[in-house]
C-alpha cells in the first residue's frame, strides 16, 4: 500500500483526500497543515493532521502540495526533494528557475487526480 502524503488542508486538499481515502491500494500519512490543529475539530481527516514536515516526509512514499502558497510550497517541495521523496503540487505558477531546481511537476487538480489514480 503506497501511501500519500498531502500539504494543505483547504477546499482543494479535502477533495483529494476524499479520492485518496476512497483507493484501497493507497492510505493518506499525514496531512502537513499550518492551522492550530486543535481547531480543526470539522476536518474530516483531523487525526491525520500534523504541524511537522519532517513527520511528513518520514511517512510518506509521495507528497502532493495543494497549499495554494507558492512561497511556502517552494521551501517545502525544497525540503522534501532532499529526502528523494517524489512530489506533485498543484500550484499553477512556480518559478521557472525553482521548477528546473526541485523537478516538480506543475499540474492541474484533473491531471493530479490522474497521476494518483494510476500511482504504483
Amino acid at each position: 500500500m503506497k501511501k500519500i502524503g498531502v500539504i494543505g488542508s483547504g477546499f482543494i486538499a479535502k477533495g483529494l483526500l476524499d479520492l485518496i481515502n476512497s483507493k484501497k491500494e493507497y492510505a493518506i500519512s499525514n496531512i502537513l497543515t499550518r492551522a492550530k490543529i486543535q481547531e480543526r475539530d470539522k476536518f474530516p481527516y483531523k487525526d491525520f493532521l500534523t504541524n511537522s514536515l519532517q513527520e511528513l516526509i518520514d511517512n510518506s512514499d509521495i507528497i502532493v502540495e495543494c497549499s495554494g502558497d507558492v512561497e511556502y510550497a517552494t521551501k517545502t517541495i525544497s525540503k522534501i526533494m532532499e529526502n528523494d521523496i517524489p512530489i506533485v503540487t498543484m500550484n499553477y505558477f512556480t518559478p521557472s528557475n525553482r521548477q528546473r531546481k526541485y523537478k516538480s511537476l506543475t499540474c492541474s487538480v484533473v491531471f493530479c487526480i490522474v497521476i494518483i489514480s494510476g500511482f504504483h
